[in-house]
């Protein structure tokens, strides 16, 4: 279906439905690399931007004023945009749902090698700042140290 003719441009999940079309479709988009690119794709069916909407509509945690808050994740990272791989998530949810990054070298989200020191730091980011949380003498150390103190504190504060 084309976008002009769904008449949904100014359903309050429209941008939801361009921007996943945009990173998963448009080589010139900022964020291809990181989704078309790497082969994260949107469903025939979801191509038609009123069946998405209604699908997003009809899922657990949805609400108009909730939207505000949450926004739509994949559960399988390795899968595209597709029936029973999407859910509401908060911005906790979202950062648990994240792949690790390409330029980490100890396997594990939060834990980097400090050289200079022979040890592995562990860290998180919260409102966009790193907080560091110690160093360790092995990455699953740093690793599972980071995962107590995320799941001692309420990991909403943690962004």
């Amino acid at each position: 279906m084309s976008r002009k003719t769904h008449g949904l441009r100014h359903h309050p999940l429209y941008k939801t439905w361009d921007s996943m079309m945009q990173r998963c479709n448009n080589p010139k988009h900022g964020s291809f690399k990181n989704y078309g690119k790497r082969g994260v794709y949107v469903s025939e069916e979801f191509k038609d931007c009123s069946i998405f909407i209604s699908y997003l509509e009809s899922l657990p945690n949805y609400s108009s004023k909730k939207t505000k808050r949450l926004t739509i994740d994949r559960i399988d990272n390795s899968k595209g945009y597709e029936r029973d791989n999407i859910k509401w998530s908060s911005r906790r949810e979202q950062m648990l749902n994240t792949r690790i990054r390409s330029n980490n070298k100890s396997g594990y989200k939060g834990v980097s090698y400090i050289e200079k020191l022979n040890k592995y730091r562990c860290y998180y980011y919260k409102n966009g700042k790193q907080e560091h949380l110690g160093l360790f003498d092995s990455a699953l150390e740093a690793h599972n140290h980071r995962n107590s103190i995320l799941n001692a504190y309420s990991l909403d504060l943690i962004k």
